[in-house]
């Protein structure tokens, strides 16, 4: 039979373990978190020193821009709008999370 002392010590053990689970978890979830965010900037920043290559060329050509995005959807981007402006446009979004993917630009 066990004593009250050791129940007790039991009870604290087991609140002590949920507590460092729970807290665990917590610090792994912001880690997660962190990291994510961190690589949609990395990869918002890479596509925008290839799209934004693109937009200006097709800016001073004075050309349409053909765009799609991951599902496939299709739209002509014509050379009186700022081309520049809509890249830029369209990686801030995509670093705040409006957008799930980047419209991929062809001349």
């Amino acid at each position: 039979m066990e004593t009250e002392a050791g129940v007790t010590l039991k009870n604290k053990l087991k609140k002590i373990i949920i507590i460092t689970s729970a807290l665990s978890l917590i610090f792994v979830l912001i880690v997660c978190k962190e990291f994510s965010e961190k690589k949609r900037k990395d990869k918002a920043y890479e596509h925008e020193s290839k799209s934004m290559v693109i937009a200006t060329l097709a800016q001073l050509l004075r050309a349409d821009l053909k765009c799609n995005d991951n599902r496939g959807n299709e739209k002509i981007i014509e050379k009186s709008k700022n081309l520049t402006r809509i890249v830029e446009q369209d990686i801030y979004d995509y670093i705040e999370g409006k957008n799930t993917a980047f419209i991929i630009i062809q001349l």
